[in-house]
């Protein structure tokens, strides 16, 4: 989806980032909801536009630069939401293989979470988006900081599609499962 048509269809303005959080409830301290809070009440609220969906407490969100959309269920509303983002924070202290980050990418959306459970795997540092080694809200907010100051964002936009497609594409993961399968029966 064209990114711009995607911004211009939240009410998005295009001078600033857009930076997109999303967590089934985002009040969930698993999920992040310190960072989220301590962000909206740094200075870096006014560097980007952010976009949070999910349930919980949304008054907490009510900063002029965000825009809460609640817990959204259908798919279309989802991917332009995921592809008028310039960034995706997926801030979970704790988490395996988060969809979340998969569908961004595969949106061309690249990520910043903490190197937690299996996002390593998913997100490679400056190909695909950048991983946070110390589990700390500061840490995060130094390296969303830099992020939001200089011009990474625009310039992995297809390297992070190509990663996703790479790792998570229909193709390679129906072969994947055959593979799996085939092995499991032709064991004796």
């Amino acid at each position: 989806m064209n990114r711009r048509h995607c911004k211009k269809a939240l009410g998005l303005s295009d001078s600033k980032p857009v930076v997109l959080c999303i967590a089934g409830n985002l009040q969930d301290n698993r999920k992040g909801s310190v960072f989220l809070k301590k962000l909206n009440s740094s200075g870096l609220i006014e560097k980007a536009q952010f976009v949070y969906i999910g349930a919980g407490r949304l008054e907490h969100f009510s900063h002029p630069s965000t825009l809460a959309l609640g817990f959204l269920r259908d798919e279309l509303s989802l991917q332009i939401a995921y592809c008028a983002a310039d960034l995706l924070i997926h801030p979970a202290l704790i988490d395996n293989l988060p969809n979340t980050v998969a569908e961004s990418m595969g949106c061309g959306t690249p990520a910043l979470s903490y190197a937690v459970g299996g996002l390593p795997d998913m997100v490679v540092p400056h190909k695909s988006g950048w991983l946070v080694r110390e589990l700390d809200v500061d840490s995060m907010l130094q390296t969303l900081d830099s992020l939001l100051s200089g011009n990474a964002l625009s310039q992995i936009r297809e390297s992070t599609r190509a990663h996703a497609k790479s790792l998570f594409s229909t193709r390679i993961v129906g072969d994947q499962y055959k593979s799996h399968f085939t092995s499991y029966l032709t064991k004796e």
